[in-house]
């Protein structure tokens, strides 16, 4: 059997604690302390302290990962169909940068150039979804 990914070991480890009573009493409350935990997110990077970088960005993997088991979601496959998606909106939005500016390398582009492609791959794969 394979080793479990951080991700459904914090899963479970909710799961395990809930069962005992140790659980929110609201979503809201989840929100709560995800916003807690970007601001302590943001303090570490601000004080460029890295090990505590580290331990808040932890922090916040779990509170999502705990917030994906309230919703019902198994925080793995959140992440892989996040994975998935991203990676097709990225070739998607590659193939647009190489019809839209032929002459140019990746890397001469700004970030609200490669947005807006985003945004137009986006945009069609939401139609093509319509259809």
């Amino acid at each position: 059997m394979p080793e479990k990914t951080a991700l459904q070991t914090a899963q479970q480890f909710q799961i395990d604690a809930s069962k005992t009573g140790f659980e929110w009493d609201h979503i809201d409350q989840l929100f709560e302390k995800l916003q807690e935990e970007i601001e302590e997110l943001r303090q570490g990077i601000k004080n460029n302290d890295i090990p505590n970088i580290e331990e808040e960005l932890g922090d916040m993997l779990f509170v999502v990962t705990n917030l994906a088991k309230n919703l019902g979601c198994d925080a793995e496959t959140s992440l892989r169909n996040a994975n998935t998606k991203f990676e097709r909106r990225y070739n998607g939005m590659f193939d647009l940068f190489r019809t839209t500016y032929p002459n140019k390398a990746s890397s001469e582009l700004t970030l609200e150039q490669w947005d807006e492609l985003w945004e137009q791959q986006k945009k069609k794969e939401r139609q093509q979804k319509a259809i």
